[in-house]
């Protein structure tokens, strides 16, 4: 059975991370425990897709790795 993959791409900032939902996009505070609570509504074969910021994307990167949701960190060139 082949299984589809949701790409999802996730714009991090110091303070917030815009997904690219389907509309309206959503724009959340780059907080743990925020960020907990809405990769818990996304599908379970869900990939993250964002770019390395400076470590502002740990936050994210850590949620995920926690739910075991893919993520792909790339460089930002």
């Amino acid at each position: 059975m082949n299984k589809t993959i949701k790409y999802l791409g996730v714009d991090v900032a110091k303070s917030r991370l815009d997904f690219d939902l389907p509309a309206p996009s959503q724009q959340i505070a780059n907080e743990p425990s925020v960020i907990h609570q809405v990769l818990d509504t996304l599908p379970a074969d869900t990939h993250l897709i964002c770019e390395s910021t400076g470590g502002y994307e740990a936050a994210l990167a850590c949620a995920a790795h926690n739910i075991e949701m893919r993520i792909s960190i790339l460089p930002p060139q």
